[in-house]
């Protein structure tokens, strides 16, 4: 295998993930909204919202596909659930479709919001039972997925830190401008590092097909994991304050306990 293309290579984990498939001999294909000058693979500007054909890719001699383009955003989701379900579900029916025409392997990143939170400790064997519009796009897109070809591997991710980007990123700017910050005690989630997120996706395209959890080796509360990351970056705690999820105005609602056990081959 050699000719990768990468959905949503801009963004958090497509950037790890684009890193350490060309350091592992890929020839990568990056697919985003937006051309970048700084990336260091081949890149494709495609809205993947609007694409109805990938006949498009017939041009390029692809081995494998990553999908990781999604909107992400909870509350955006739960606000503009037909423009998010464009992406999250109908590209993602799509793109499996075409792997299966190409005959070529098909990794799609779901999420572990397909969960209601009410158990934790998840298997794949574990219903489930989204409470929000990105969860339940997730899990329609798993499925359809799987039903549009089988030998898709759908992976469910956890939360991923990384100082590149993403939560990390986002939350260490906060701590150094000063930002109080309300962290959930009873919002849990698997935590992971994103390159190894990234090297298990990666792998995945060599699993011929089915279900898998890509959790982290600790769950944590989002409480726990700002004092990890304050300690991390030599950063006050003062800052941080313990909050419940019933404290927050949110648009959408969160599962409480979302931590998976890692299942895959």
């Amino acid at each position: 295998m050699n000719k990768l293309l990468i959905t949503g290579a801009s963004g958090f984990v497509g950037t790890a993930l684009c890193r350490i498939a060309i350091n592992r001999g890929f020839s990568v294909l990056g697919m985003q909204r937006q051309a970048s000058s700084t990336a260091s693979f081949e890149s494709l500007v495609s809205d993947l919202s609007k694409t109805q054909s990938f006949a498009f890719l017939d041009r390029y001699s692809l081995d494998g596909i990553i999908h990781l383009a999604a909107n992400s955003d909870v509350n955006a989701c739960e606000n503009f659930p037909k423009e998010s379900y464009l992406l999250n579900v109908v590209a993602s029916k799509n793109l499996a479709t075409y792997a299966k025409k190409r005959n070529i392997p098909f990794v799609f990143a779901s999420s572990d919001q397909v969960f209601d939170g009410e158990k934790g400790n998840y298997s794949t064997q574990d219903q489930a039972l989204p409470l929000n519009q990105y969860g339940k796009q997730k899990l329609e897109a798993e499925n359809a997925c799987l039903a549009s070809y089988t030998k898709s591997v759908v992976c469910r991710l956890p939360l991923m830190l990384g100082a590149h980007g993403g939560y990390e990123k986002n939350f260490i700017a906060n701590l150094k401008e000063g930002k109080v910050q309300k962290l959930f005690t009873d919002e849990i989630r698997s935590v992971a590092q994103v390159d190894e997120i990234a090297k298990s996706l990666i792998e995945a395209l060599s699993w011929g097909g089915g279900l898998y959890h890509l959790g982290g080796p600790k769950p944590m509360n989002r409480y726990e994991i700002g004092l990890y990351l304050a300690e991390k970056y030599h950063l006050a705690s003062a800052l941080l304050e313990p909050a419940k999820q019933a404290d927050v105005s949110m648009a959408a609602a969160r599962p409480k306990d979302v931590s998976m056990l890692s299942i895959n081959p």
